[in-house]
């Protein structure tokens, strides 16, 4: 079911069912509620991970069209951000 969000001053509405986001975040809790308010937004294909290792697989296998990344101490996104580049 495809939900379409009005935009105000008449600009275009988007339909999100068709797009994949990857959420990396260590904390289980946050990972959770993320993934409820992108499914009120009508997101339907979120892959979520606590795991860089993990993440690099997602993004070489299902290749998700915006990748969400925690910034942590001691969970070094900015590395995986380069290796994806």
């Amino acid at each position: 079911m495809a939900i379409y969000f009005p935009m105000p001053n008449g600009l275009p509405s988007y339909n999100l069912n068709r797009i994949s986001i990857l959420y990396i975040e260590k904390i289980a809790h946050l990972r959770v509620a993320m993934k409820m308010m992108m499914r009120e937004l009508g997101v339907t294909n979120i892959l979520r991970t606590s795991n860089l290792t993990e993440a690099l697989g997602i993004v070489i296998n299902k290749k998700p069209d915006i990748i969400i990344s925690d910034w942590a101490p001691k969970f070094d996104a900015m590395i995986f951000v380069n290796v994806v580049r």
